[in-house]
């Protein structure tokens, strides 16, 4: 587990810029929550939603939460491994958990001071309360749309920037199981593949510093599309 933290710590620094203020802790969780009875159902009115049935980000305690038996069901039904399926749902869960704990490098330094510092114990607390109220004011929907925009572009930058061909194949293998897991995945964590991966970014900087009103999917989704 720690290896797979590490690659999706470095995978998502190296597109976004962000570190986290605290790292989230990751627990499997069995039973699930919501164990998958009637899959055949949810598949074919394409209502897996990850944050139900694969896993959870929750940022109160800032836990990731991941479902091992679900997704080991889904895996088989959508035919893809289930360790790049619990991978693929541990980077969208750590999406989650970038937008509402990522912090610029400067920032996170001066963070880091504070939090290290008993004098500076209640600025670092003013800052997690102050980045989880931006996180909270974030459209439901929107959540959605970033981690999976985040997911996606994250992984197309590993495969395409890499020179190892293992690592590219191992970010191929990946990509290939996001898409198909989108498949049956309802209308929030569709996404268009073709966006610009710098707009996105714009777009969650503009959030994260409350420049776009409200956190809304409209505007999110007009700068992405700004030609």
């Amino acid at each position: 587990m720690h290896e797979m933290q590490d690659y999706v710590n470095a995978l998502l620094f190296n597109f976004t810029g962000y570190l986290p203020a605290q790292y989230p802790q990751v627990e499997p969780v069995e039973p699930a929550p919501h164990p998958l009875k009637d899959a055949d159902v949810i598949y074919s009115q394409r209502q897996l939603d990850t944050d139900i049935y694969l896993g959870k980000y929750i940022a109160a305690s800032r836990k990731i939460e991941l479902y091992p038996t679900n997704i080991g069901v889904v895996a088989d039904h959508i035919g893809c491994e289930p360790k790049d399926l619990k991978l693929v749902v541990l980077i969208h869960e750590w999406c989650h958990a970038i937008v509402h704990l990522g912090l610029e490098k400067e920032e996170w330094k001066e963070f880091s001071w504070y939090s290290q510092n008993l004098c500076g114990s209640q600025k670092a607390d003013e800052i997690l309360k102050k980045i989880l109220r931006v996180y909270e004011g974030i459209e439901s929907n929107l959540h959605e749309q970033i981690a999976q925009f985040l997911t996606y572009h994250a992984l197309v930058r590993k495969r395409d920037s890499n020179v190892d061909e293992a690592a590219k194949n191992r970010a191929d293998r990946l990509i290939a199981t996001f898409t198909k897991l989108m498949q049956v995945q309802p209308r929030p964590y569709v996404i268009k593949l073709n966006t610009i991966p710098e707009r996105g970014l714009l777009a969650l900087n503009l959030i994260k510093r409350e420049h776009l009103t409200g956190g809304q999917l409209q505007s999110w989704q007009e700068i992405l599309d700004c030609r």
